[in-house]
């Protein structure tokens, strides 16, 4: 670290010296804890790496005894070290997004203590892991334990001086570094744990007074807190505060560029690495009328460059604040920082808030981009109102915060975009699209909270200090709640009193519920409560003027109070939602119409959230009296070929599900191959346990299928002649299958088998009869040891009986098998196969984008080797007999894509290289009507979509 100034040099005025004469005079000692400690005060000096890897700092604490006991050590928060693994906790498809690179270790090490001015041996330092496996790496040294070497006396204050050093992982999220931007979103100094104790880690952060100096690397500059510090071309130092914070974030980049807009309220300045495109002439501000209120018709994003758009969607955010709290009570100036953060779209500071690079470069659809305008709007206002939160003392100032924020989320829609829509709204008629299935019933795309339907807002990382050890919701869920119990005016004025006053959440609670309000902090301000309803029976009763319907409706998990909505729909049309008020494990609910019922829904606005695992299926299931059909779902699209040959291989097929069914499932199928064409109707039982909310892990069922299979005329010696004719069969199969992969473009885990016994009848053009019986079985299985790094294994049999036409014989030449052959080249009756697959992440390439909306995510690399025996195409003989052992090797490129910047696609090249049989050749008939041998291509490029398995 570079040699500084001492702090007392920088430090000026009486302030400042009552700052140093506080921190080094003990308090009096009392006999029990004082009712109000004074607030913690930390001077931090950092000095960040050149490459922004790693940083090297000092941090001097000044912290009172707040407890009712003596304490002879203090415990430490070394929250770098969550990081240490994070990859291994994260599941399967958000792990790629957040560490592109693979793993890249976060830590933090404290090199150097005193207290007091007098250094401590190393042995006073001690560590204990995280105090969950959600805080961080189970066994990781999360929390580090100073040894005083005296007694602290309740009510006494010392002072201590930590050095230490950060390694920062190259990650997108938070905490983190990538493409030249380090994100160090709090948590980047040791900080003391809010019960000094060390008995609650979950308690809330401390605000403390808070100075920061940052060393900057030549042409590098940054934000701290929410100061703009330009790059220059030499070392730079910068320093901010002190200020009353309950945490501080730090940006550092090599290159800035930054806009600044003066607007009504104050000012809005937007920060981003790359250079920006705001277009002016396309602003919002040309299209407001008379109230100041945006249009229907909100610009195209073709039109309107993203940091112009962020920049009005603040200015139009803090005049929809400023009308409902008043201006006097805000921030006069937002800072907006564009970094790659990949978990969510927008996100509050403390300070700047802090924006994903990807906000208005996803699904360019205007309406599709109204989604990201609110998650922006509700960061914005978190940073309007959040200093005031935590000046007025508030321990859940962030909640609050986020509250208001999504309080003012649903004014924007309102207001701005002048309705309010689900995804479900916008996308539902293209739902027989993967892309859209997933999206509205199991969501595995990047900022997948900003388009759910419903409260839930899961999220993976919890990056912000303030959350990671406590369970702590999100301010929509505590909003949702709040009108629940006090309907939507109620709770809007409560949450604009916390806005205004500032009242805390908890009195606000108290006022507004009285004794109830504890038992809504026990039940929704903490890890969401495991519930399931379930309609449980729906009967109408005849009147005298129509009908009496009657829904009972129980919960099953744990005995909470929420109230429950239930949509009546008879068959003329009429609906009417009636209110169970959620008492008891069971109640029921009745209304009365001309007409029979219908249909009843509960939950018909996704207010609740339903535990999966108390549920036999999907959560929703259970909701409905009747289950509506789903459009038809593409459920797969299979292009591959040999681009050598240029030889095509087609094959798709739809699925017909009812909404959120997960048991039954009915399909249709198109193939063509080289071999031939037809297609198949599929009924399909699901059973065992979900795998993801739109699946289950095991299936079994019949398909019915005929195909055309045409003459084979390049085929090897071994093959008969009078069997290369051409013929229609119809077959009747039975399969059974388990899989378990949560994510299929790319699992780093999982194992699948599935078996298909298949009877096939058919004729020849001659009237030949064409019979055959198969069973065939494939099975794989896939290990990571480390993120970007996979071996896949996989292999089965099959074997035929009776009387085939040549194209109906079992090959092993298949892009899924061994991809190198020809495929009449391994025709035979039965068969057995083995392949193994080194999977490898070559280089992230997610700054390069495509046309149709696509961004490039990664290259990978695919090492492979397989082999395989064939018996004869005219009997069982012949099998492990040198020219019939088929083996291979190659080497494959996989394109993953994301296409509209959320869904995972891929695309893949095989080069495969067959090594044996040496000799590889097939008989053609010459002019002379003699048999000529033509040689095999010495290798194959495959082309194809999706992964091998």
């Amino acid at each position: 670290m570079r040699d500084r100034p001492s702090f007392s040099l920088f430090v000026v005025g009486t302030a400042a010296a009552l700052f140093f004469a506080l921190a080094s005079l003990p308090l009096l000692a009392t006999a029990e804890a004082p009712a109000s400690a004074e607030p913690r005060r930390v001077e931090i000096f950092v000095d960040i790496s050149k490459d922004g890897s790693s940083l090297r700092g000092r941090v001097r604490w000044t912290v009172q005894n707040d407890t009712a006991a003596a304490l002879e050590r203090l415990p430490f928060w070394l929250y770098p070290n969550r990081f240490y693994k994070d990859e291994q906790r994260l599941p399967d498809r958000v792990a790629p997004w957040i560490y592109p690179g693979g793993p890249s270790r976060g830590a933090m090490r404290i090199v150097g203590v005193a207290v007091g001015g007098e250094p401590l041996p190393s042995k006073a330092v001690t560590y204990a892991p995280f105090p969950s496996p959600a805080a961080g790496s189970g066994g990781v040294a999360g929390i580090a334990w100073i040894q005083l070497g005296f007694s602290l006396a309740p009510g006494r204050a010392v002072r201590l001086e930590l050095e230490y050093e950060v390694d920062i992982p190259e990650r997108r999220g938070r905490f983190g570094r990538y493409d030249g931007v380090v994100s160090l979103g709090g948590g980047f100094f040791p900080r003391p744990m809010a019960d000094l104790t060390g008995v609650d880690p979950a308690r809330p952060l401390r605000a403390a007074l808070m100075r920061i100096e940052v060393e900057f690397p030549r042409d590098m500059g940054g934000v701290i807190h929410d100061v703009v510090v330009p790059p220059r071309p030499e070392a730079q130092t910068a320093a901010v505060g002190p200020l009353r914070l309950l945490t501080l974030g730090l940006v550092a980049m090599d290159r800035m560029d930054v806009e600044e807009r003066v607007v009504d309220w104050g000012r809005v300045v937007f920060v981003s690495r790359r250079l920006l495109d705001v277009d002016e002439s396309g602003s919002w501000r040309a299209g407001r009328d008379s109230e100041g209120v945006l249009p229907e018709g909100v610009p195209n994003i073709a039109q309107t460059g993203a940091a112009g758009r962020c920049l009005d969607v603040a200015q139009k955010t803090g005049e929809l604040v400023g009308r409902r709290i008043g201006r006097g009570r805000l921030k006069e100036r937002v800072v907006l920082v564009e970094l790659p953060v990949w978990d969510r779209l927008a996100q509050p500071g403390p300070g700047a808030v802090w924006v994903s690079d990807r906000i208005y470069r996803l699904f360019p659809a205007k309406r599709a981009l109204w989604f990201h305008d609110l998650a922006l709007a509700r960061s914005v206002t978190a940073s309007l109102i959040w200093d005031r939160l935590v000046q007025a003392g508030h321990s859940a100032a962030p909640l609050e915060a986020d509250l208001v924020g999504a309080w003012i989320a649903k004014v924007y829609s309102e207001e701005v975009h002048r309705k309010t829509q689900s995804m479900e709204d916008l996308v539902g008629f293209a739902s027989f699209v993967p892309l859209i299935d997933n999206l509205l019933y199991a969501p595995q795309v990047p900022f997948r909270q900003v388009y759910a339907r419903g409260i839930g807002e899961r999220d993976d990382l919890r990056d912000e200090p303030w959350r990671f050890a406590n369970p702590r919701p999100g301010g929509e869920r505590v909003l949702a709640k709040l009108e629940d119990r006090l309907g939507t005016e109620a709770a809007r004025e409560l949450v604009a009193d916390i806005a205004k006053e500032p009242l805390g959440l908890s009195p606000a609670l108290s006022r507004a519920l009285g004794e109830d309000a504890a038992r809504f902090e026990a039940d929704w301000l903490g890890d969401y409560p495991r519930v399931n309803y379930a309609l449980s029976s729906v009967f109408d009763e005849k009147t005298e003027g129509g009908y009496r319907h009657i829904a009972r409706v129980q919960r099953q998990g744990r005995p909470v109070t929420e109230p429950v909505t239930v949509r009546f729909i008879d068959e003329d049309g009429r609906s009417e939602d009636v209110i169970w008020d959620g008492r008891g494990q069971e109640g029921t609910v009745t209304w009365e119409s001309p007409a029979p019922i219908d249909r009843v829904v509960v939950d018909p606005n996704m207010r609740l959230i339903e535990d999966p695992a108390l549920a036999d299926g999907h959560p929703l299931s259970d909701n409905t009296n009747e289950l509506r059909w789903r459009p038809p779902l593409l459920t797969r699209f299979l292009v591959w070929g040999d681009l050598t040959g240029e030889v095509p291989n087609f094959d798709a097929s739809f699925a017909m599900r009812r909404r959120y069914e997960v048991t039954n499932s009915f399909h249709g199928s198109l193939s063509y191959t080289t071999r031939g064409y037809g297609g198949g109707l599929s009924y399909f039982r699901h059973f065992g346990a979900t795998r993801t909310l739109n699946s289950r892990r095991w299936y079994a069922g019949p398909t019915l299928s005929v195909r055309r299979y045409e003459p084979v005329e390049d085929a090897g010696p071994e093959l008969p002649e009078e069997t290369r004719f051409g013929a229609t069969t119809a077959s009747l199969a039975l399969s059974l299958g388990r899989d378990d992969r949560e994510y299929f473009w790319d699992p780093r885990s999982g194992t699948a088998f599935g078996v298909t016994a298949l009877y096939g009848l058919g004729r020849d053009d001659d009237g030949r009869v064409v019979q055959v019986g198969k069973l065939l079985a494939r099975g794989f299985g896939l290990w990571s040891p480390r993120l970007g790094h996979t071996l896949a294994l996989y292999g089965g049999v099959m074997g035929l009986v009776g009387h085939p036409n040549a194209a109906n014989l079992n090959t092993l030449s298949d892009r899924s098998l061994l991809r190198g052959f020809e495929p009449n080249e391994t025709f035979g009756r039965l068969g057995i196969y083995g392949v193994c697959e080194y999977r490898h992440t070559l280089f992230d390439a997610s700054s390069v984008s495509m046309p149709l909306f696509t961004w490039l995510q990664r290259f990978q690399g695919v090492l492979f080797a397989g082999g395989g025996t064939m018996s004869v195409p005219t009997g069982y003989a012949g099998m492990f007999q040198p020219e019939r052992i088929f083996t291979e090797a190659g080497y494959g490129l996989r394109l993953h894509t994301l296409i509209f910047g959320v869904q995972q696609y891929l695309l893949g090249l095989d080069l495969a290289v067959p090594l044996t049989p040496t000799e590889r050749f097939y008989e053609v008939e010459t002019a002379d009507g003699s048999m000529a041998r033509v040689p095999r291509p010495s290798y194959k490029l495959v082309f194809g979509i999706t992964q091998v398995y």
